[in-house]
């Protein structure tokens, strides 16, 4: 039978982009209360959520500066921050494009230090082992495939959050990749190392 999670944003948006994270949160950004398709909306959601599906609780962020609405994207950086751009200038009524961007720096990049990567494969096949040389071996306690979003119209059917298994070694960590295109599609993704503080080292481009 189907059923109704619990989750509720602490905002109602339409217009909205989601961008999942290496720690395994979703960040939902942007968008408007008016329900609708709207160019001079006067009440944007400037305050970002983070989903933590562990617990089903949207935490707020601060706000933005600036509204992101129709028209807007957000994208996962390799360093682990968003960027958010584009949208709608409701104070501009001949261009309307929105052309100032901002950055997003989660939590986790003020939770300790980060994970080190010194040395990863730039590609590999399914099913195989990919070496990842890092100092902080000992110290991971998670390996994830983030597939890079690419988002037109607050849609993006092929961004995806992926945890492999691993096995640390003296040097790095060994981590096994999924065995086939129906875990992963082809094409490049993002490997990050996380501590047991969720803290993720940098992405590393990884091309199956």
């Amino acid at each position: 039978a189907w059923e109704t999670p619990a989750m509720t944003m602490n905002y109602a948006r339409t217009n909205v982009n989601a961008v999942l994270m290496p720690d395994g949160t979703i960040f939902i950004v942007g968008g408007q209360r008016a329900g609708k398709w709207n160019f001079t909306d006067p009440d944007p959601v400037l305050e970002a959520e983070i989903l933590d599906p562990a617990t089903g609780m949207f935490a707020v962020t601060p706000p933005m500066e600036f509204p992101r609405q129709y028209h807007s994207v957000a994208v996962l950086l390799p360093d682990g921050r968003v960027l958010c751009a584009g949208g709608v200038d409701p104070t501009n009524t001949v261009e309307r494009d929105l052309r100032q961007m901002e950055v997003y720096s989660p939590a986790y990049l003020a939770a300790g230090s980060r994970p080190q990567v010194t040395s990863a494969p730039a590609s590999t096949g399914y099913g195989a082992v990919a070496t990842v040389a890092t100092p902080d071996a000992a110290d991971i306690a998670s390996v994830v495939l983030i597939r890079p979003n690419s988002v037109t119209h607050h849609t993006d059917a092929g961004h995806r959050w992926i945890k492999v298994p691993f096995t640390a070694t003296a040097t790095g960590v060994d981590v096994q990749l999924p065995a086939t295109a129906r875990i992963a599609p082809p094409g490049h993704y993002l490997i990050f190392l996380l501590n047991a503080d969720g803290v993720p080292s940098e992405g590393e481009f990884l091309r199956i």
